[in-house]
């Protein structure tokens, strides 16, 4: 099974000047839409999910409440910068590290899973 995410992303200028990044799953495959962490006390974005987060973290705020979780996960991440180049960097970072979550997830299915034997000979 190989794992697609598909995502939109839009950048816009609020006043302030504020340079927002919106991030949103639009399909995923191989693995769930929830791909962004947040911080469960703040609700303030984290990072995009690693292997660990995807397998460990609910997808919604209530159950991270109720299970007094640190973090849980949603499909859409909307961030405000003051920079407009610290925005451009954060936009870009997001989008590598959900390839890399890709990658990684997909080796974690597919790879890692299973079973072998090994032979050890010693003379």
């Amino acid at each position: 099974m190989s794992v697609r995410i598909e995502v939109h992303q839009s950048r816009t200028v609020d006043e302030g000047p504020v340079f927002k990044v919106d991030t949103k799953v639009t399909y995923a495959s191989g693995i769930a839409r929830e791909i962004f962490v947040f911080k469960t006390d703040t609700q303030d974005f984290s990072h995009v999910a690693t292997v660990y987060d995807m397998e460990t973290y609910p997808a919604d705020y209530d159950t991270a409440v109720g299970d007094a979780v640190d973090y849980y996960r949603k499909d859409q991440a909307i961030v405000g910068y003051s920079s407009e180049q610290t925005a451009v960097d954060a936009a870009d970072y997001t989008l590598s590290r959900i390839d890399s979550l890709a990658r990684q997830y997909n080796t974690f299915k597919t790879e890692f899973e299973g079973s072998l034997d090994y032979v050890f000979v010693g003379d």
